[in-house]
């Protein structure tokens, strides 16, 4: 119970941290190329892009598509929900990562640091 609670407040802790360095960007606008990325697509391109082809020129990243098809669906085109959906992914790479590090070290500070 002890090391979920303290997984959960590393989580918690490095969550805080990337909201913090992140969040003059929460008033942010789509630019560039993200109305490409935010382009409504079918559920019959979305499995495309997992069993289509990888050729050059189609996009080789099927879960990031599944994510922004799926952020399409729930938050339109107001970007605060896909910035939002941003940061909790970085947490949760950062997190993975931590935990990574922590097997791979053993030290639970080093690990975190």
């Amino acid at each position: 119970m002890k090391n979920r609670l303290l997984g959960l407040g590393i989580f918690v802790v490095l969550f805080c941290a990337i909201f913090l360095v992140y969040s003059p960007n929460l008033r942010g606008i789509f630019i560039s190329d993200d109305y490409v990325w935010i382009a409504p697509v079918s559920w019959s391109q979305v499995k495309h892009d997992f069993a289509g082809s990888w050729e050059h020129g189609n996009t080789l990243r099927p879960v990031m598509r599944l994510q922004f098809f799926s952020s399409l669906l729930l938050f339109g085109e107001n970007p605060l929900g896909w910035h939002i959906t941003n940061f909790l992914l970085h947490a949760l790479v950062a997190y993975c990562l931590y935990l990574i590090l922590k097997k791979i070290t053993g030290n639970t500070k080093l690990a975190f640091l």
